[in-house]
């Protein structure tokens, strides 16, 4: 579902992250393409916050992952995103709030803000713990302000130099 790098830091290893959400895995492999290991649930899903990189760490359809500048990294499931070390021990598991849960659309930006794309708007929640949102939640298609600007099923998210980008629907065919 989705591919991520761990590039960062002051030793990045290289290592490919992949979320596999139909079997509730990550897979992490060396640069080469070996797979090194297999971190989720074996048949099963949920929230939880076992120990150490095993297949007691289970969950719920993982369908982003992002690595951070220490080695560790993000996975978000359909409701939660976990705070991973890098030898694989959750160390936070954060619930999303309901307007997150099953997002097509996630980014997280360097600060610990996480944005997510709720159909015909954006849910922003800060490192804090405060939310707001962009967008009226109408369906249209309007640049403006964060309370004026309306969209046309949100879809991917991603962070460039501090932006966030956004797409639409492929029948409405807008990056913004």
């Amino acid at each position: 579902s989705t591919i991520s790098i761990n590039r960062f830091g002051n030793n990045p290893s290289n290592e490919i992250f992949i979320t596999d959400p139909l079997n509730h895995n990550l897979h992490i492999f060396s640069p080469t393409g070996r797979e090194i290991r297999t971190i989720g649930g074996k048949n099963s899903w949920g929230v939880t916050n076992a120990v150490k990189g095993t297949e007691n760490q289970i969950y719920n359809f993982p369908h982003k992952v992002f690595v951070v500048n220490d080695g560790s990294y993000l996975v978000v499931d359909n409701n939660s995103v976990r705070h991973v070390s890098a030898d694989g021990e959750i160390l936070k598991v954060t619930l999303l709030s309901k307007e997150c849960w099953y997002s097509e659309g996630i980014a997280i930006t360097s600060d610990g803000t996480l944005f997510c794309s709720a159909w015909t708007k954006i849910t922003v929640r800060f490192s804090d713990g405060v939310t707001t949102s962009i967008g009226t939640g109408l369906s249209d298609h309007r640049d403006g302000i964060s309370s004026t600007a309306a969209f046309q099923n949100l879809r991917s998210m991603a962070v460039w130099q501090d932006e966030i980008y956004v797409t639409e629907s492929s029948y409405s065919g807008y990056i913004r």
